[in-house]
């Protein structure tokens, strides 16, 4: 792309209203408006020593009360203090979420499994209903020893609910305990409806909320990471956290033809709305990152998949380009030869991580 391309895209940008709608975000204004909510990913994020953008006070300060709560249940379970309804602590994590719930805990926790080793209980990730991954666990696990994370923002979709009701079965069945007493002790709950977690019996300090607000592909930074923060531990995840809040300040406060997010955003229009190129390909040089493609699908194509603009009304130029990819080295012996020689043009992104490990 050449230098005054960019610079008209960044105009294109601005006349769209960027630096409006960006200020409305990181101030929990209505940027959602057919549903009239904010997205306060950002929120859940924003260190509580750090003033933060006027208007986002209650949800910076809510996100930091869960957070607390949150880390009080990591330690419990990480220092071996948590105990089921036999009295055996608490050594394997069933983590039950699907979409944004599954994907963002599963994807960092394959990215960080070699640089943070679990020291706490074994986490178990689950999200098909057609219980092929419970059955294996199922066979591998001590129910005396295991704990069920439901994480939902309805508490209500039939996928999570469903392997739920199947996990509560062996449970009670396995334990000979009835259903109350394993949703007391052998569950925590986490989700934006605290009542739909308080009608299953699930005791308050169990429960773990974040705010409506909070899209379910950006949910990944709220409660809902609780599984991942018990296998990396508390100071990792608010590493993570802290690294996702840098980004969010550059892009607050850097110059449009310096902002990587921003330039991410109108390349990918140039790319979509402009040259007519249909799909983007994600390569991640790194098997850690397997996960990837998986997980920006849904936090592109779930976001931007729209037919209708902000204004209700149909749009007539692409929104979205069909995200796909795999780890390079698979993609290399796969769809490459197409990449390389066939008739489709594809844009893609090629990711390569800069150091192996830490002392690399």
């Amino acid at each position: 792309m050449q230098p005054e391309t960019l610079e008209h895209l960044a105009e294109w940008a601005e006349a769209c209203g960027l630096a409006e709608q960006r200020q409305a975000l990181f101030a929990a204004g209505i940027v959602n408006p057919s549903e009239g909510r904010p997205a306060l990913h950002t929120a859940l994020r924003w260190p509580q020593e750090t003033p933060p953008v006027a208007g986002s006070e209650a949800e910076v300060t809510f996100a930091a009360e869960q957070r607390r709560r949150m880390a009080l249940l990591v330690e419990r379970l990480r220092a071996g203090q948590w105990r089921g309804v036999t009295g055996q602590p608490i050594r394997h994590v069933i983590h039950i979420g699907v979409g944004g719930s599954d994907l963002g805990p599963r994807l960092v926790a394959e990215a960080l499994e070699e640089t943070h080793p679990t020291r706490g209980p074994s986490v178990h990730y689950v999200s098909t209903m057609d219980a092929s991954q419970l059955v294996v666990l199922f066979e591998r696990l001590d129910p005396a020893a295991t704990l069920l994370v439901m994480a939902s923002k309805s508490f209500t979709t039939a996928d999570t609910r469903y392997n739920l009701e199947t996990a509560l079965t062996w449970l009670s069945s396995a334990l000979g305990a009835s259903r109350e007493a394993i949703c007391r002790q052998q569950l925590i709950g986490v989700s934006a409806r605290p009542e739909k977690m308080a009608a299953l019996g699930i005791p308050e300090a169990h429960r773990l909320t974040f705010a409506e607000g909070v899209g379910g592909r950006f949910s990944l930074w709220s409660t809902i990471g609780i599984s991942l923060a018990v296998q990396i531990g508390m100071p990792a995840f608010d590493e993570l956290l802290a690294g996702a809040h840098t980004m969010d300040r550059h892009f607050l406060e850097a110059p449009t033809v310096r902002n990587l997010p921003v330039l991410m955003a109108v390349v990918g229009a140039w790319n979509s709305q402009f040259l007519g190129i249909p799909s983007h390909a994600v390569l991640p040089y790194d098997g850690r990152l397997a996960s990837l493609p998986g997980y920006l699908q849904q936090l592109e194509m779930e976001s931007n998949g729209k037919s209708v603009g902000r204004d209700g009304q149909s749009v007539e130029h692409t929104t979205c380009p069909i995200l796909w990819g795999d780890v390079g080295p698979n993609g290399q012996h796969a769809f490459y030869q197409l990449l390389h020689q066939g008739s489709h043009t594809v844009s893609a992104d090629f990711i390569a991580v800069a150091r192996r490990r830490e002392n690399a």
